[in-house]
């Protein structure tokens, strides 16, 4: 047998994770680059941000960016006292860009847009992002969001 197997499942895992740094690039509205560093979103994250903003998913977006956005020196971007200043003194759509390259990650799973007619399109898609308790927004590849109206259902096959 293999020594990776040897591993309990939680070292596995852990392991699997991959918590390292990985540098996000999101053009702004005035064609600038911003780059900065985040750490994959986990569940302990996920949970703080959502106790701290209750069901408001903007808050929750917004919480997330001013903790998990880094310098390359693994330094905080911002602090939590910044918040009021970047929903009112920033473009909505370039916070809204920022916002959502903390939470995306491009994931190895293999997602596929169904026709109504339960066709698959072929059309890869990445993990649905819950938006609300009965919302949820996907993103395709080159995280665009996608219009559901145009399409019945979106199929997950791991």
């Amino acid at each position: 047998m293999p020594a990776a197997s040897k591993l309990s499942a939680l070292d596995r895992l852990k392991k699997a994770a991959n918590l390292t740094p990985v540098k996000k690039t999101v053009t702004l509205s005035d064609g600038s680059d911003f780059e900065f560093y985040r750490t994959p979103l986990t569940m302990a994250e996920r949970e703080r941000a959502q106790k701290a903003t209750g069901d408001d998913m903007n808050a929750f977006a917004l919480q997330l960016l001013v903790n998990k956005a880094m310098d390359e020196n693994g330094q905080r971007l911002f602090a939590a006292g910044m918040i009021a200043e970047l929903k009112n003194e920033v473009r909505d759509a370039d916070l809204q860009a920022l916002m959502l390259a903390v939470i995306v990650t491009t994931l190895k799973r293999k997602l596929t847009q169904k026709t109504k007619a339960g066709a698959e399109t072929g059309q890869p898609v990445t993990a649905p992002i819950r938006c609300s308790q009965r919302a949820w927004l996907y993103l395709d590849r080159n995280e665009q969001q996608i219009d559901l109206s145009r399409t019945a259902d979106v199929v997950c096959l791991f």
